[in-house]
């Protein structure tokens, strides 16, 4: 069973497929991350957070491989990252664990 978690941005509601053990995660936490209304019986939840504050690793991800990109000798022309983020309850979206599927792809491209 589905829901939907229901995150407030400075562009208007954002809506997030989740399924229900991430509904109930984020319902029983209380780090931050509580409820402003309970689960109801259409399986949605509205977070007290803000849509951004919900993407902080995926932030510290990205910011992350730029260091690494920026101390390189030879700079790539192109850079470009792909990345599965899942949501986990009071952690908001987290980089998703590579299985059979790579979650994390970067790409760096030199042109002479």
């Amino acid at each position: 069973m589905s829901g939907v978690v229901i995150f407030d941005s400075k562009y208007g509601d954002i809506f997030v497929e989740a399924d229900q053990s991430v509904l109930e995660a984020m319902e029983a936490d209380d780090s931050g991350v509580e409820m402003l209304s309970g689960g109801g019986s259409d399986g949605s939840v509205r977070a007290s957070i803000k849509f951004n504050d919900a993407l902080q690793s995926l932030r510290n991800y990205v910011s992350s491989i730029q260091d690494v990109v920026q101390e390189l000798e030879l700079k790539p022309k192109e850079v470009a990252i792909e990345v599965g983020v899942t949501l986990k309850g009071s952690a908001g979206f987290v980089i998703a664990k590579a299985g059979a599927e790579t979650s994390m792809k970067v790409t760096l491209k030199w042109e002479p």
